[in-house]
């Protein structure tokens, strides 16, 4: 007879694998529609443990709704359903892009409140499954970004610029022909670039999020292996955050604030400089001409970063940061007509909005979407809750503590790559990041996980 535990199991890997792979399918389809079937596979979830419910889930989530992080998330929803249905109702968006912004930026919620009081079994279904989808789209991406370095246009690659084509009404000037020009980046498997090379880093966390911490080799080759990866697929933004997630969450940082912790922390930045020396040296040796034109990019990329100027689309020079903050400071102006924007934003619809989005500046963009203090309000929130499990992570308060460190790591970098890419609004993000905030929350609910085999 077959288990309810196997069949969860199932539909779990199957949720998540679809959370990715729904852009391929919609690329195949030339349809929006799968991007809805994750959310079918949760509802059949929620079917499942309606019928078979397991002990403790009620007082347990009443624990949840309770935390900070929850009541930031119900402020949330309520702004994106709020802000749609009165931008319809207005008239600044049509009914079905309504219906679009809802599907992209409420549904994720749900993925949040099921996950609080899903069964262990669940969470280990949900980081094999997310290291194995991360994997296979390392794989292909870096396969399509070495053919089309080489002027090869693969057939997936035309039909996703055809997709993108249709869904802009057939104008093909508001598509990126670059993801189809021979000798530039590849998009990848998925949607954008930045998103391709999300899940790759995805995969790595959930991978070390499996593999126990005293496996000094096995941890060394996950982190060498996506990386090498993540360097030849050349997204900066992505790399730099790759890192910048392990040295805070893999090599414990913040233990340097505790005399105690020091060992472990020296320890850790010699694995660190391990795998960065291995990572250099196989580059160097298998992939000696990308290792140079990586050089170039990443120290050209660099010098973007510390200041050097550049030409905005008005003709002006400036440095990127500057040209950020500039746009962040003309906020309360370009708000003038929409004046209720300055409080609440601009909204979700790819159809209104005070300025243009999908730039380089994805910070300024999260900014005009929510408005300004709202924005402060979940930037602040997440700090709070980066620094606290960080906190708990490097003082092993938490006893299972791979939950935590896949949530940690995928809120980092989701956070980090707002800087240049919005990448948390999109379709494959988003589920995720809620994912990650209610595994997060699992921990602190908890009381640092104090019962922590308690089948939930």
């Amino acid at each position: 007879m077959l288990r309810v535990s196997s069949v969860r199991s199932f539909l779990w890997v199957s949720s998540i694998a679809l959370i990715c792979f729904a852009f391929p399918l919609q690329v195949a389809f030339m349809s929006p529609y799968p991007s809805l079937l994750p959310y079918i596979f949760l509802v059949i979830i929620f079917i499942i443990s309606v019928q078979f419910p397991s002990r403790g889930k009620i007082n347990y989530l009443k624990r949840s709704l309770k935390s900070p992080a929850t009541s930031l998330i119900f402020i949330y929803s309520i702004t994106t359903i709020f802000h749609s249905v009165f931008q319809a109702i207005f008239g600044l968006i049509p009914i079905v892009e309504l219906l679009s912004v809802l599907v992209i930026y409420s549904f994720p919620v749900l993925f949040y409140f099921y996950v609080l009081t899903a069964r262990v079994s669940d969470l280990n279904s949900i980081l094999i499954s997310t290291a194995a989808v991360g994997g296979l789209v390392g794989i292909f991406s870096v396969h399509d970004a070495y053919q089309l370095k080489n002027g090869i246009v693969s057939e997936y690659a035309l039909s996703a610029f055809d997709y993108f084509v249709q869904r802009k009404s057939g104008e093909i000037a508001n598509v990126n022909l670059t993801t189809i020009t021979p000798g530039y980046r590849s998009a990848g498997l998925l949607e954008m670039h930045a998103v391709s090379a999300a899940w790759i880093s995805f995969g790595a966390f959930s991978l070390l999020s499996l593999i126990k911490k005293d496996s000094f080799f096995k941890r060394n080759f996950v982190i060498a292996t996506f990386g090498l990866g993540l360097i030849y697929f050349n997204n900066f933004t992505a790399i730099i955050g790759y890192f910048l997630t392990l040295i805070l969450v893999e090599f414990h940082v913040f233990g340097f604030l505790s005399l105690r912790l020091k060992k472990m922390v020296v320890e850790s930045f010699t694995i660190l400089i391990f795998s960065f020396v291995l990572i250099l040296f196989f580059t160097y040796i298998f992939l000696y001409s990308e290792f140079i034109h990586f050089s170039k990019f990443f120290f050209a990329q660099l010098d973007l970063a510390m200041g050097r100027e550049l030409e905005n689309s008005q003709g002006v020079k400036t440095t990127y940061f500057s040209g950020m903050f500039n746009s962040l400071a003309s906020l309360p102006t370009n708000m003038n007509n929409y004046p209720v924007g300055l409080f609440i934003g601009d909204g979700f619809s790819s159809s209104f909005g005070v300025i243009k989005k999908g730039g380089d500046y994805g910070l300024v963009e999260t900014f005009y979407k929510f408005g300004i203090f709202l924005s402060l309000a979940f930037l602040t929130g997440f700090g709070v809750l980066i620094v606290r499990s960080l906190k708990f992570l490097v003082t092993n308060e938490v006893k299972e503590s791979q939950y935590l460190y896949f949530s940690l790591s995928c809120i980092i970098f989701i956070i980090f790559n707002d800087i240049h890419y919005s990448i948390w609004c999109t379709k494959s993000i988003l589920p995720v990041l809620f994912i990650s905030l209610a595994l997060q929350q699992r921990m602190v609910v908890s009381k640092n996980n104090k019962n922590p085999n308690v089948d939930y």
